[in-house]
């Protein structure tokens, strides 16, 4: 981790997180995205830290193996979360050109570095599938689609409203085979989230409190979906099919 002098509170919180900003234009926004984050785990994790950078070259250096000259921010295995400065993301790298984007875009990947943090461990030790580890933080950071929610899940129930999920297994092919590129990706975040939403009552402790409760340890998969079942009282794809149904029935009352 790389050593960040500016360490302080952020967002009502009380831990002290190290962060760095191109200017102190930043501070409100990202007081903003920690806020989200605080709210929704009802939990603070400690030495976490926070840069947000201009600098390609700076970038690149933190973001390691998981650089690519196209996204707008990344969390690594450590928990350090990178962003992309406003005059970075403007060149249309990101797809965000307003500060309210870049909140939403912040919450996010601050969701992915709670997640390391308060889970103990990185991404690859904390097994859960991929449409939890991103549905999660696509639910902090708002829809991906600036659209309003009734119109979000109309668009949802146009795609996927009639679709049947695999019985044998959710990947990222079950759940985002619609659309290419960016819309793929949109489309399949805000899927996940929406599902998150729909399983919980749109009341996240449920969800955190599984999480937690697995433990500190290295996940299985068959820990990770037994306490999925326990939690829930149904599998994650019997979920999905009830969830898919309701979107079914969105789009014949439209």
């Amino acid at each position: 981790m790389p050593s960040v002098n500016n360490v302080q509170t952020l967002g009502d919180g009380q831990k002290r997180v190290g962060i760095e900003l191109p200017d102190s234009e930043y501070l409100p926004t990202l007081q903003a995205a920690y806020r989200r984050n605080l709210q929704f785990w009802q939990d603070e994790p400690t030495d976490l830290q926070i840069i947000v950078t201009e600098n390609e070259d700076r970038f690149r250096e933190l973001a390691g193996p998981y650089y690519d000259p196209i996204i707008a921010g990344v969390t690594t295995d450590a928990g350090l979360v990178v962003f992309r400065g406003m005059q970075s993301l403007r060149k249309e790298k990101g797809g965000i050109n307003t500060w309210e984007g870049l909140e939403n875009g912040l919450a996010h990947e601050i969701g992915h570095g709670y997640w390391v943090k308060l889970l103990r461990g990185g991404m690859e030790k904390t097994w859960a599938p991929l449409w939890v580890m991103e549905g999660i933080p696509t639910w902090i950071g708002k829809e991906r689609w600036n659209l309003a929610r009734k119109d979000l899940l109309a668009k949802l129930a146009k795609v996927y409203g009639e679709w049947t999920p695999d019985p044998q297994a959710l990947t990222w092919d079950d759940m985002s085979y619609i659309g290419s590129g960016n819309e793929k990706i949109a489309l399949s975040f805000s899927l996940w989230a929406e599902y998150l939403k729909y399983l919980t009552v749109e009341t996240p402790s449920t969800a955190i409190q599984m999480l937690r409760e697995l433990g500190p340890a290295e996940w299985t998969e068959a820990q990770f979906n037994g306490a999925f079942r326990e939690t829930f009282g149904k599998t994650a794809v019997e979920g999905l099919v009830e969830f898919t149904d309701y979107l079914s029935s969105m789009q014949t009352l439209r």
